[in-house]
């Protein structure tokens, strides 16, 4: 399944990989979470000025906690 996101596959491979998801329902199931996961990972935020600062705040306070452990 991996290989399929990152090669293009030939065509015996994807016949093997289709008939092998019309029985493993856990590899089919893989393919549509990491489908999902990709397309909400690559379409950009609603507010990505808001997401930005909100992900500067995180790392500042990420950041203060690991300096507050080494103290």
């Amino acid at each position: 399944m991996e290989k399929k996101f990152h090669v293009k596959l030939s065509f015996t491979e994807r016949l093997q990989l289709k008939a092998h998801k019309l029985i493993c329902k856990a590899c089919a199931e893989y393919e549509e979470h990491t489908l999902f996961i990709d397309k909400v990972l690559s379409s950009p935020p609603k507010n990505s000025v808001q997401s930005n600062k909100d992900l500067e705040k995180f790392k500042g306070d990420i950041k203060k906690k690991i300096q507050d452990v080494e103290m």
